[in-house]
């Protein structure tokens, strides 16, 4: 790989709904974003689950520094008790919410004492390999605890920002930095990968405080 480029790869979740998982490169070091599944459509007769494509990186599993999941729903962590073993078992990075969900997966597929889960937050700062500087920040989601991610390489800064909204009502009481969206804007970041399901549709997501409303 040419020395000071980002290889961002899709293995999963561009252009559909599900089975998100990004594979972000500098050099040898490897970070992947997400890793999730995907419901199948009505004609995969007999298919219970549609998993990434990993085929990119089964020669690449010693480069892989960790695995950052930004929030607990199947589409983002439902591959990854599937996957993490074809992997090498690297580290988990998420919120102390994400990690519940995902423990529970693990145990079911006894799993639990061969991947190390890890807890971050947003404003902490996290070194992986020799290239990447992750900084987690907080953004409005239909889940509690959900993450997006700066990741900072020699080539310059990536933002991954995955299933979010500008909730200013959020029932979790804590709606998307605002704040840090700008900081990130003013370093001029070479790279956006973000997704909002249905954004071609007139109209705006209303908060989820009106389904609670309605109950």
């Amino acid at each position: 790989m040419a020395k000071n480029k980002l290889r961002v790869i899709p293995l999963g979740g561009a252009g559909e709904v599900g089975r998100n998982m990004w594979v972000f490169e500098y050099d040898n070091d490897i970070v992947i974003c997400d890793m999730g599944v995907m419901f199948p459509e009505s004609e995969m007769m007999g298919v219970d689950l549609v998993l990434p494509d990993i085929t990119y990186l089964r020669d690449k599993t010693a480069n892989i520094r960790a695995v950052l999941l930004t929030h607990g729903h199947e589409d983002h962590i439902g591959a990854v008790p599937w996957l993490i073993a074809e992997l090498g078992f690297p580290p988990i990075y998420a919120t102390t919410l994400t990690l519940g969900l995902l423990s529970n997966k693990l145990k079911e597929h006894k799993l639990t004492d061969k991947v190390k889960l890890n807890t971050i937050a947003p404003g902490d700062k996290l070194n992986l390999g020799s290239h990447f500087l992750i900084e987690p920040f907080h953004i409005s989601h239909s889940i509690p605890d959900c993450l997006g991610f700066g990741l900072t390489t020699p080539a310059g800064l990536a933002l991954y920002i995955t299933d979010w909204k500008l909730d200013h009502s959020s029932v979790e009481g804590w709606p998307t930095e605002i704040d840090r969206l700008v900081d990130f804007g003013r370093r001029n970041p070479i790279v956006l990968v973000t997704d909002c399901v249905r954004v071609e549709s007139k109209g705006y997501t209303p908060s989820e405080r009106v389904v609670g409303e309605a109950f």
